[in-house]
């Protein structure tokens, strides 16, 4: 046997590193992460545009910092030095910083200093000039040599602790040299780092370190995906679903060994967005069925938020739910943390665990999103029927004939006998009992209410000497259907002029004999509808 050392092309390789999926949030919480394993207590991110308009990128800190050979070492492709280093840390693969920043730049430059009175030292990659010479070629200047924009940054950083870090990238062909898509990259990161460092941001969670970081001068708050702050006693704000949980398990090391670990589980249910306590919070919360879900935190840094893990599909009844899922570097074998740490996977065994750990807190947040569902529906269906109210009314006399006399009060459950006469009913009247809006429903030919008969679709009533339909806006047909397309009004005022016809319809037809077989008419459609509407997806509520 034969041993061949194959050495990578370094063009091939340092250019084909560059599209290892990073969008411009994640890459700048990758070099992000290299400050707080620093033991930063202050980071600085700075996107804009240089004196020449050119796109420019630097991330500062006050952590240890590095002296030459750590700096050298740092730049290295796979840095020898993540093998012995602190295994908690956030950026664990020795890969992140280049390829990170090399996702959207063609040089970067590191400063650091470990100490007030080390040098200063200076590494750069320039991947057109990797390519040119075909090598490794990794540029060190010394602080004589290092450029003045970035001299004062640095010195402003290290001010008070004399030792930091400055990444700086430059050649930023793959960011658009605009002020004002610079600023919105800008804005997304903060709301970005707002929540993923969210622990460390929190001067009153002593779960993580505290650091202060700013974005383009504006430093960031706190952004607690859970809101507990929201929580108050009456139980109209955030709630948890059940005692926090503890799940221990055991590990499959990559040398064969087994170690025993724990990852830490509390499910929370949100407030309806009209309790929280400001138009702030309720902003930061930014409640959607796509931010749902679970919040992963690895080392108390979040990796991966409003993620179902496969577990489930997203779907608006659960747009209230979410659950804190923490673990340390323990279990970074057992969840496959990729370079990126943007996710994790789970074994069979531990998703059916989590499947059924999250099913009581699902269906709180269900039945909450539901309530909401309903009182929303129920209060705005008025004003969806204004419009074929108001064209029924013009054209009922056209097609109705049928007459209806009301006999006798209303009674307490709201049904009043009245005496139906038509083509059908030639010995006499036939009377039926029929539900009788409230004086005070709104409409007149089209009522909504929350309470039909039945659980049916529609009712056929009458209202100051017209013929009416009451519509249930609690069947799935209406809050699937109906509520969905409320802004269409040509589709509103269809499925409108087909119940009212309905109901006119059977007040047209109906005699002694037939009413019970419209009732069960009413009831085999309602039920129909109800199993056909099962699997569209359920309203979103703003």
């Amino acid at each position: 046997m034969s041993i061949e050392v194959l050495i990578p092309d370094p063009e091939v390789l340092i250019m084909g590193l560059r599209d290892t999926g990073y969008d411009s949030n994640t890459a700048l919480a990758d070099v992000v992460d290299n400050s707080v394993d620093a033991g930063a207590t202050c980071i600085k991110v700075s996107i804009q545009l240089d004196r020449n308009n050119n796109p420019t990128v630097m991330i500062a800190d006050n952590g240890c910092g590095m002296n030459r050979s750590e700096l050298i070492d740092g730049m290295k492709y796979g840095s020898s030095s993540t093998l012995t280093k602190d295994p908690k840390r956030l950026g664990k693969f020795g890969l992140g910083l280049k390829t990170a920043s090399t996702a959207f730049c063609k040089r970067f430059s590191v400063v650091s200093r470990a100490a007030t009175n080390d040098p200063i030292y200076m590494a750069t990659w320039d991947l057109d000039n990797v390519a040119r010479e075909n090598n490794w070629n990794l540029e060190i200047v010394g602080e004589e040599d290092i450029p003045r924009v970035y001299k004062t940054v640095f010195d402003d950083i290290t001010r008070d602790e004399g030792h930091g870090t400055l990444v700086a990238w430059e050649k930023v062909d793959r960011l658009t040299a605009k002020k004002s898509t610079l600023d919105r990259i800008a804005s997304k990161f903060a709301d970005y780092a707002s929540l993923i460092y969210h622990r460390f941001l929190d001067e009153d969670d002593d779960r993580a370190r505290t650091l202060e970081m700013s974005v383009n001068g504006v430093k960031l708050e706190p952004n607690d995906p859970f809101c507990l702050r929201e929580m108050r006693e009456d139980g109209s704000g955030t709630i948890t679903t059940g005692r926090a949980r503890d799940k221990e398990c055991t590990v499959q090391m990559e040398d064969g060994t087994q170690k025993e670990s724990t990852f830490h589980l509390q499910g929370y249910v949100l407030p309806t967005k009209e309790s929280f306590s400001s138009k702030e919070s309720l902003e930061r919360a930014n409640i959607t069925n796509h931010n749902m879900g679970f919040y992963v935190y690895r080392e108390n840094r979040m990796i991966a938020c409003g993620d179902w893990l496969g577990l489930k599909k997203a779907e608006p009844h659960d747009s209230y739910f979410r659950a804190e899922f923490s673990f340390d570097h323990n279990l970074d074998v057992a969840f496959k943390i990729d370079v990126k740490k943007s996710r994790i996977e789970l074994n069979p065994d531990l998703s059916n665990w989590l499947k059924e750990w999250m099913a009581p807190g699902v269906k709180m947040a269900e039945e909450r999103y539901r309530r909401k569902v309903d009182d929303t529906v129920l209060e705005d269906s008025p004003k969806y029927h204004v419009e074929s109210d108001k064209n029924i009314v013009d054209k009922e006399a056209l097609v109705v004939e049928s007459k209806i006399k009301p006999v006798g009060d209303v009674q307490a459950d709201g049904t009043q006998k009245v005496e139906i006469t038509n083509a059908n009913t030639p010995n006499g009247p036939c009377v039926v009992s029929i539900t009788i809006a409230p004086d005070e429903t709104p409409g007149v030919s089209i009522l909504t209410s929350d309470n039909v008969k039945g659980g049916a679709l529609w009712e056929p009533t009458f209202k100051d000497d017209h013929q009416s339909v009451i519509i249930n806006t609690n069947h799935p047909f209406y809050q699937k259907v109906y509520f969905p397309n409320h802004k269409n009004g040509i589709a509103v005022s269809g499925l409108d002029d087909l119940l009212w016809a309905c109901a006119c319809a059977e007040f047209g037809t109906v005699n002694d004999y037939q009413k019970k077989d419209f009732k069960d008419f009413r009831m085999k459609v309602s039920s129909i509808l109800e199993t056909l509407v099962e699997d569209l997806p359920e309203p979103e509520i703003g």
